[in-house]
């Protein structure tokens, strides 16, 4: 970096997990290999899950353990410790504060008027009516999100819709925000098997086990097709309460031709994507899922609902499908790739190529660099 200012950098962030956690360290391991100085300041319980891949990221962290709190509460609790000065020391020196927690990090926010330049990504907006059903959950929330539109932060979201649901939900202007999306690594090889030989089409679905991210139509779209003898098969891959995970163990059984349910898949971009012909993500409310952006790297189509990021993800019948939310739409698209190989070979080029040009972790990293110097010049 002899050419380029060094900076010092500190990412912080409560609890940070899937996509957030996959940003936080390889942006900050990308920045460490450009000669920055960077450390990670995480308030994460006891049992966080992330622990063991700390020693291997190229920058100093500091773990700091933490009652385990519902998200609110959670918050309220840093606040009070930030505003005590536990953390300034670790500020101090810094060029960059990088926070990772959307509206909610402005409880962890320096309070001092001098001191490091502000940078709050937004990984994801909530709807409306999400902080409607809880007035006083509301009510803080919408204190902090206040107390961000008054400061000097820089404001970044992942996707442009992100922005306009800042607005809505928070009052905080849309233009307001700069928009840097989600990077991933290049996993070194390739999906779409079936391109490869004559096997099944290995349909995937990588996420939590709630309504809100449609597994179940997943499942259900699957085992319609293969009742009808198609070559086909589901890798489910996620999380859940108890009972959505029976349920979706269950319905791989009912399909089996080689289904099964994986749950919690570590570095899905490597070890699950490139087994995939396509990837189904009937999503319901969206930030810029890294489940998408893995699927691109390994030249995955993916067949989506238009909502958040996804749309920027995403050309409908150029890297996959954008679709209504419903069973029908899913089949319909599943049974065209089943047909035609040679639309699911330019759908994973084009994958391959947008991950190329918009998604790496290079990208990315670029973007923030150029949003740090620009917050401090000199």
């Amino acid at each position: 970096m002899s050419s380029m200012r060094t900076l010092s950098i500190v990412h912080v962030a409560h609890e940070p997990a899937t996509g957030v956690w996959s940003v936080m360290k390889h942006l900050s391991s990308w920045q460490a290999q450009r000669g920055h100085l960077v450390r990670l300041l995480l308030f994460v319980p006891g049992d966080w899950p992330y622990r063991g891949e700390l020693s291997q990221l190229p920058c100093s962290v500091w773990a700091v353990s933490t009652p385990r709190l519902p998200g609110t509460l959670a918050f309220l609790f840093h606040q009070a410790a930030t505003v005590a000065g536990r953390r300034d020391a670790y500020f101090r020196q810094s060029d960059i504060v990088h926070l990772h927690n959307a509206w909610l990090s402005s409880a962890l926010t320096p309070r001092r008027q001098r001191g490091p330049a502000a940078v709050v990504t937004f990984h994801g907006v909530p709807p409306r009516d999400f902080l409607a059903r809880k007035p006083l959950r509301s009510a803080v929330h919408q204190h902090w999100a206040a107390q961000l539109r008054r400061s000097s932060a820089a404001l970044v979201t992942v996707n442009a819709q992100g922005a306009r649901q800042a607005e809505v939900t928070f009052g905080i202007p849309a233009g307001r925000f700069f928009v840097v999306p989600n990077g991933t690594p290049d996993p070194g090889v390739l999906g779409c098997p079936s391109l490869r030989s004559d096997g099944s089409l290995t349909v995937g679905f990588v996420g939590c086990l709630h309504e809100g991210k449609g597994w179940e139509l997943v499942g259900h779209a699957v085992r319609a097709l293969r009742e009808k003898g198609h070559p086909i098969r589901l890798l489910l891959a996620g999380t859940g309460p108890p009972r959505e995970v029976t349920a979706a163990a269950r319905i791989c059984t009912e399909i089996s031709n080689g289904s099964g349910f994986l749950g919690w898949v570590p570095d899905a971009g490597r070890n699950l994507m490139p087994q995939l012909d396509v990837l189904v993500l009937p999503s319901a409310v969206e930030g810029m899922p890294m489940a998408a952006l893995e699927a691109l790297a390994a030249g995955v189509p993916i067949i989506a609902t238009p909502v958040g990021g996804l749309r920027d993800a995403i050309a409908d019948g150029q890297e996959g499908f954008l679709i209504p939310r419903n069973l029908n739409a899913i089949t319909d698209k599943l049974r065209l790739l089943l047909g035609d190989k040679g639309l699911l070979g330019a759908m994973s080029a084009a994958a391959r190529s947008r991950y190329e040009r918009e998604f790496g972790v290079g990208v990315m990293g670029e973007r923030y660099e150029r949003l740090y110097l620009r917050l401090r010049p000199t």
